[in-house]
């Protein structure tokens, strides 16, 4: 695509630590400019609804067979560990609270 459709996610910082999973899942019509109404109102539609259950449904049998899956867990460490390489996060903001600026 031209213009791909961005996006950021929380999960950034936890994903150089652990191996992640992401799923994306039709929630809305083609077309429909995210952040808006039409969204919104999406999400209260059988369109949102089934979008829903079939992300859920997924997420819930991934779930299930890494449970049930050493084999499957630690294939997903080593792809992890040999992708990663020797490469050692530091995030971007510093460890402990934030300073409370002074009055």
């Amino acid at each position: 695509r031209e213009h791909p459709e961005g996006g950021s996610t929380d999960v950034g910082d936890v994903s150089w630590v652990v191996p992640q999973i992401s799923l994306l899942v039709t929630t809305a019509p083609t077309g429909t400019p995210w952040h808006s109404w039409p969204v919104v109102a999406c999400g209260g539609m059988s369109i949102g609804h089934k979008g829903l259950i079939y992300a859920a449904k997924a997420l819930a049998l991934t779930m299930v067979d890494l449970f049930e899956s050493k084999e499957l867990r630690m294939a997903m460490r080593e792809e992890f560990d040999k992708k990663k390489g020797d490469y050692i996060y530091k995030a971007l903001l510093p460890e402990g609270p934030p300073p409370v600026p002074e009055e």
